[in-house]
């Protein structure tokens, strides 16, 4: 029988409870867009939660230029809401990451945040190495899980 040695779970929405930041972040990276982009474009975020910040505006504006000044926009506009409190742990995500330790499995957060937003986010929240396991190489190259 195999023991479970690693648990990965997501932040936004299932272990950190943001009240709709994320959507608010994607709007203000947005807003310059016509009309009827945005909309389609808010669309597109709605449908690709999770997913690297930088490859949704990647795709939604189509220009890398602009994707990155998207992603810079949205990265100011959440971590500005981390700062001011605007995060918190969704009911029984502490429980569960300590029962997980305590079983001896190492739990992974696995998000589409830069590994700065993720950070700001564990850090203002507490959850350092008590919970979280270190965070794997691929992390490094950009965006993915963080096992901390």
């Amino acid at each position: 029988m195999r023991h479970i040695t690693v648990a990965c779970l997501d932040m936004a929405g299932t272990t950190v409870a943001d009240d709709g930041t994320v959507l608010e972040a994607f709007a203000a990276a947005v807003a310059s867009l016509p009309e009827a982009a945005f909309d389609q474009a808010m669309a597109d975020v709605r449908a690709s939660m999770g997913q690297s910040k930088i490859e949704v505006f990647r795709r939604i504006l189509g220009d890398e230029a602009a994707a990155r000044k998207a992603n810079e926009a949205f990265e100011d506009h959440y971590a500005a809401a981390v700062r001011a409190g605007n995060v918190s742990p969704l009911p029984g995500a502490e429980e569960t990451f300590a029962a997980l330790r305590q079983a001896g499995v190492r739990v992974c957060l696995a998000t589409g945040f830069s590994p700065a937003t993720r950070d700001a986010i564990i850090g203002k929240l507490g959850w350092g190495a008590t919970w979280l396991c270190p965070p794997p190489m691929r992390v490094a190259a950009g965006r993915g899980p963080t096992c901390r």
